[in-house]
């Protein structure tokens, strides 16, 4: 291929790097003018371009005369490790869609947790919202993240005492989901700054958020021994189906984390 040099015109011939096939569109390949010395940057066209028949080569000065020299630019000089490093991971970023989407996901589903908590706490007896919601938001009182935190600042040596663990770990529950929705909140909206998504992290939270959720949901059952047909033969006559509402948020959180599991790379056609 051939290029001239922008700082003293001289024009220079050059070969493909070995590993041009592996760079991203636009990648500028770094070589030195035999005359001047100055390193310059040639954008590099895709291979699968340059695979069939090029045309015949024009120079870039077609007014230039058939004496003017072409100079051979000599190797590259082989980087270092770090500038390596880098253009390895410029050139891995470029083939990579943003992760914004799927984080902006997240942290909607992690406000939903949120608010759900928030609603239950306000919606307790003597709470702003008590008596004030439709019968089939009955239930929503059991995701109350808030008043156990509420419990623990105010009257930690009651929480101290209590010798039933059952009823310690069916309060522990909703608190256990109402913060780590909120962490989850957090890490999704400082990886959307970054345009980057965490699978490992957003999976392993899922997975969490929806067991904590199909727990709380079933706490009655698990700890107070009531018969699970006759559990949601309660919820359908009381018309509490607003219950089943944590749970089944928590399992389609999990099913877009599995989703999400797909690679950002983008693909070549």
């Amino acid at each position: 291929m051939y290029t001239r040099c922008p700082s003293c015109r001289a024009q220079i011939s050059f070969e493909l790097p070995q590993s041009a096939d592996s760079f991203p569109e636009g990648y500028k390949h770094k070589i030195k003018c035999p005359s001047c010395g100055v390193t310059i940057g040639v954008k590099i066209p895709r291979v699968d371009s340059t695979a069939t028949a090029q045309p015949t080569y024009t120079p870039a000065n077609p007014a230039a005369t058939t004496f003017e020299p072409t100079y051979q630019a000599a190797p590259p000089v082989p980087e270092t490790r770090s500038e390596s490093k880098k253009e390895a991971k410029a050139a891995k970023n470029a083939n990579k869609k943003s992760g914004l989407v799927r984080n902006i996901f997240m942290m909607i589903f992690s406000l939903l947790f949120v608010a759900l908590s928030t609603i239950g706490y306000l919606s307790k007896a003597g709470g702003p919202l008590a008596d004030k919601l439709p019968v089939w938001m009955g239930g929503i009182g059991n995701y109350d993240g808030i008043s156990f935190i509420e419990l623990l600042i105010k009257d930690f040596e009651s929480v101290k005492s209590t010798s039933d663990i059952k009823i310690l770990i069916a309060a522990i529950l909703p608190t256990a989901l109402f913060l780590l929705a909120g962490i989850d909140f957090i890490v999704a909206f400082i990886s959307s700054i970054g345009k980057k998504y965490g699978r490992a992290w957003n999976l392993v939270a899922s997975i969490l958020i929806a067991a904590i959720a199909v727990l709380i949901l079933l706490s009655p059952v698990i700890f107070s021994g009531i018969q699970i047909v006759d559990y949601f033969k309660e919820i359908y006559l009381n018309k509490y189906f607003f219950i089943l509402s944590g749970a089944a948020l928590g399992i389609v959180q999990l099913l877009f984390a599995l989703i999400f599991l797909a690679s950002l790379k983008k693909k070549v056609k």
